[in-house]
């Protein structure tokens, strides 16, 4: 559930530019982030910026304080959007799609009467292309995962995941069973299926799957960069012949 925020006239907010390093400090001056915040109860002292995006773009917001835990909030109206915690003397991010509009973020701390210095950075990129290749009922095809490749947050608003991911799609010409199988080494690849039907099937490096005929797309994802080989085989559908009997006498099988 979102919460209604207010603005007290003693509680100023900040323009953040986005790829400027914004320096400030948590002071016993300050409001509490309950008191920019209707319903929350957070007393830690708070400092509040805004954000203007003109258009979609992907931010990395980073954080970190040498003399608290450093927490950075994002709101889009009253829906939080994104928020990481840094350790102190460390930095924390996220990376998140966001749609134009106006933004609000919100940096304070998890112990409540914390103060001291801190450092944050927005910085913007642009969606990146997310292409489809042609995959083969039967087939072989080579893949990769690259630094710079499709995420899952440039395909959705609002979305702070980076896994990468790559599309490909396969015709089925006939009713038939789909065998789908990765080589790779990559650790926690995941296959998802999705027909022309509206049905989706999730699999790992493996997945067989009863398709009608018709257009799919498949999609390959992992958190971690590497290539792949994906083998695909369409089989018929094996016949299922019924066996007779009568009612009263046994039947074996």
């Amino acid at each position: 559930m979102g919460l209604a925020q207010t603005s007290p006239p003693d509680c100023p907010t900040t323009p953040l530019v986005a790829g400027e390093t914004a320096t400030g400090a948590l002071a016993t001056t300050d409001c509490r982030l309950r008191e920019m915040i209707s319903g929350n109860t957070n007393a830690s002292f708070a400092k509040r910026y805004r954000l203007e995006v003109d258009s979609q773009s992907v931010f990395s917001v980073t954080i970190g304080s040498p003399d608290f835990p450093a927490t950075v909030s994002l709101f889009s109206g009253t829906a939080q959007r994104a928020h990481v915690t840094a350790q102190q003397g460390s930095t924390a991010r996220f990376t998140i799609n966001l749609p134009p509009g106006s933004y609000t973020l919100y940096v304070f701390s998890t112990r409540a009467d914390a103060t001291g210095s801190f450092e944050w950075k927005a910085d913007r990129q642009e969606v990146r292309p997310c292409p489809f290749s042609t995959l083969e009922a039967t087939g072989t095809a080579e893949g990769a995962f690259t630094e710079s490749g499709c995420r899952w947050l440039d395909l959705n608003p609002f979305s702070v995941s980076t896994a990468f991911v790559r599309f490909f799609q396969l015709e089925t010409p006939t009713r038939g069973v789909l065998q789908v199988t990765a080589d790779t080494a990559i650790a926690n690849f995941s296959t998802v299926l999705s027909t022309t039907g509206g049905n989706a099937f999730r699999g790992l490096k493996q997945m067989t799957v009863s398709l009608l005929p018709g257009t799919n797309l498949i999609s390959f994802a992992s958190a971690a960069a590497g290539s792949f080989t994906i083998r695909t085989a369409l089989q018929e559908l094996r016949t299922c012949p019924q066996a007779q009997g009568k009612l009263g006498e046994e039947t074996t099988g």
